[in-house]
């Protein structure tokens, strides 16, 4: 249980509150309060003219990207959500204990697939992770065959 305490001292008069104290400085030259801060300090008022941006470079990189750029991430981003189906598809099929020879022939032809190079580290990176991943269930699977 909390318990707070709250000081008291008693009413006050209306013009005591909006009286400023002797300690403020009450508008004298040099002081730091805020309408000082707001305008500047330097005696200038309101805002100064709004500024052209530094540098518009990074609108025209938008504007850059080609059409091909963008056809190359869809077919590398659609090749890559088959192999992450073929992958779900067999994970099923392991926990039923149902692993077909076509699980496997699904997986080889994924793992065939090109998927076009794209610029975007980060989506390279993660459409590798998933050709990986593909190898190692085929490399598992190529094995058992095997045996």
């Amino acid at each position: 249980m909390m318990v707070f305490e709250m000081r008291i001292d008693g009413p006050r008069k209306s013009d005591e509150i909006n009286k400023p104290s002797k300690k403020e400085g009450g508008g004298k030259t040099g002081d730091t309060s805020f309408s000082s801060l707001v305008s500047g300090g330097d005696g200038s008022s309101g805002a100064s003219g709004a500024s052209a941006p530094a540098s518009v470079g990074g609108v025209f990189m938008l504007q850059a990207v080609s059409d091909e750029e963008r056809k190359k991430r869809k077919t590398a981003i659609h090749n890559r959500k088959e192999s992450l189906d073929v992958l779900d598809q067999l994970a099923l099929a392991l926990v039923n204990n149902n692993v077909s020879v076509d699980h496997l022939k699904r997986l080889r032809a994924q793992a065939e697939k090109e998927s076009p190079s794209v610029n975007d580290a980060g989506l390279t990176d993660i459409l590798s992770q998933i050709d990986i991943r593909l190898a190692v269930e085929l490399a598992k699977l190529e094995r058992a065959e095997q045996k």
